[in-house]
Order: C-alpha cells, then structure tokens, then sequence
C-alpha cells in the first residue's frame, strides 16, 4: 500500500518538499493542501510585478523552461495532488487524518495521512495602528494581494503608499 503525504502549505516549502519525497517514493500519495490559488511562486519576484517589470503572476511560477508551475503542473509532472484554494480546518494526530474545507464550494473532505508536512510559511504582521483595517490597507504576502496593489495603482487610486516594514519586499516595492 502506497504511503500517503500531505504536505499543508504550497508556496515554496511545500512543493519542494512534494518533488523531494516523488524523487524518494516513486509511488507515495503526495497531497498539497493551499489556502490560496496559487503554488510555487517567488514570493521575493512581487515587487517585480507589481512594478511591471514582471508582467503578468503567472511569470513568478515558471521554471526555467518557460513552464508554470501551477496545480496541473504539479499533478501531471510530478504526480502530486494539489487541493488549491483549500484550508486545513484540522489535525486529528490520532486518526492521521487532516479535514480540509474547499473554499470554492465550502465543502469538506478528510484527506488521510501517513506523513504529515507543515509548511505554512508566516504571516505578515498587521501592526495595532488606528486604520490598519480600512479600505486600502494591503499586506503583500500573496501574488493576490499583488494583484491588488497594482490594480489600484494603475487605476490612480494610489496617490500615496506607506510601506511598513522593511524587509525585502518592502525594500524592494519602495524602490
């Protein structure tokens, strides 16, 4: 019976993790849940887009062949089930088994597990400021929260931009 791996989290970690364990068990079950639509993308390339000098999101998730990663990448390449636009609702460590709700639908599956990946990433600090929740108050930690930002640039409703934080993408979005 082949092992089942679920790997919870697709940006980076995730889906190097799933090619790493295909390359050692040719015949695992290899699941990727991810909360967002979209796998394997470099998350540093955003500014970049949001710039233009990247033109379009799905030029973040191409390999060096030209090729996007995205979820039929990764189930006809590599033979890795990606669940995209799901959220893990929990853990049951006794039952080895993850319940996950589709986003799209609101439904709910339980996805089994023999080896369970988490590779969640982090999550953007939202500092207590007055405002931090009003219309236009934008994280960039996700090629949709990108997208965002460029529309409402090239639509002229970004005057002016306050960028706080200054890690890379910070750096790199300010310059």
């Amino acid at each position: 019976m082949p092992r089942k791996i679920v790997i919870i989290g697709g940006v980076a970690c995730g889906p190097k993790t799933a090619s790493r364990a295909r390359r050692r068990d040719p015949e695992a079950e290899i699941t990727i849940i991810e909360r967002s639509g979209f796998v394997s993308y470099a998350g540093c390339g955003l500014p970049y887009f949001i710039s233009g000098v990247v033109p379009t999101v799905d030029d973040l998730m191409k390999t060096g062949y030209g090729i996007v990663r995205d979820k039929d990448y990764f189930e006809r390449t590599k033979k890795v089930r990606v669940l995209s636009r799901h959220e893990v609702l929990s853990i049951d460590r006794a039952g080895r088994t993850v319940n996950v709700k589709n986003l799209a639908d609101n439904t709910e599956l339980t996805v089994p597990y023999d080896n369970l990946v988490l590779a969640t990433g982090s999550v953007p600090l939202r500092p207590p400021f007055p405002g931090i929740d009003l219309k236009g108050v934008i994280t960039l930690r996700r090629p949709e929260e990108a997208q965002a930002l460029r529309g409402a640039i090239e639509a002229g409703e970004a005057d002016q931009v306050v960028i706080v934080g200054a890690g890379r993408i910070g750096l790199e979005v300010a310059e």
